[in-house]
């Protein structure tokens, strides 16, 4: 069965894990990026089927993410990581919201990075992030965003990101959202 979690899920299931760290009498931190972060920072109305993040704690996170898998009946185990390879963490990310959830410290990715990494990824299924995102941080061209992926990523990432295809996207996005 495919359970979804909106902003309360999302909150509630980041308690049950701070309390279940609490009472091993463990501590984690997480960074939430992604659509869990969206959710919550309400970016976005709407439901995703896990948490994704980036830990050091990965080994304990995930055995309590396979009990509340068991327990709930989530598809997959509802804390993934598998996307850490994708966002350089929370060092970077100076923007951070941060909450905390007993044992648990959860920082959500800022509005600035989400963009960063919606405009390099450029899915199809991003493009009402990135204009929600755009509205967000008041962004109104394609030189505009383009700085933001460029101050994240730099010039030297690997894979290398292509700014000029992303300023091309970006003045296309912006095109067909003000003729709507």
């Amino acid at each position: 069965m495919m359970l979804h979690l909106g902003k309360p899920e999302i909150l509630e299931l980041l308690a049950r894990i701070g309390a279940d760290l609490s009472r091993r009498g463990l501590s984690a931190s997480v960074y939430i990026f992604g659509g869990s972060a969206l959710i919550v920072q309400g970016l976005r109305n709407d439901v995703t089927v896990d948490i994704d993040m980036w830990t050091h704690d990965s080994a304990v996170l995930g055995q309590i993410g396979s009990r509340l898998q068991q327990e709930f009946g989530f598809e997959n185990n509802p804390v993934d990581s598998r996307g850490r390879g994708f966002v350089f963490g929370p060092a970077i990310d100076t923007e951070a919201e941060e909450m905390i959830f007993d044992s648990l410290v959860a920082r959500f990715a800022s509005p600035r990075v989400l963009l960063a990494h919606k405009l390099s990824a450029f899915r199809a299924k991003d493009v009402g992030d990135i204009v929600e995102l755009m509205k967000r941080l008041d962004i109104r061209s394609a030189e505009q965003a383009v700085a933001i992926a460029r101050e994240y990523f730099g010039d030297d990432h690997v894979p290398a990101v292509d700014y000029e295809g992303m300023a091309i996207d970006v003045s296309n996005l912006l095109r067909d959202v003000q003729q709507r």
